[in-house]
């Protein structure tokens, strides 16, 4: 598994209600403006497409 902050650089809880309003688990809150993200091997391409997606979406 890998686990790594990522900067958002805006809301994170808009963020993370975003994403798992499409069914998306996002990570968990580190601050006003991170984001734990954990990537492991059962996750496909698509999925982490996905979920990039949904955090561009939750920031536009």
């Amino acid at each position: 598994m890998r686990e790594f902050p990522i900067k958002i650089d805006g809301d994170v809880d808009k963020v993370i209600a975003h994403c798992k309003a499409k069914g998306i688990n996002p990570g968990y809150r580190l601050s006003d403006d991170e984001l734990l993200v954990a990537i492991t091997e059962q996750r496909s391409r698509a999925q982490i497409d996905n979920l990039v997606t949904a955090v561009k979406e939750a920031l536009a």
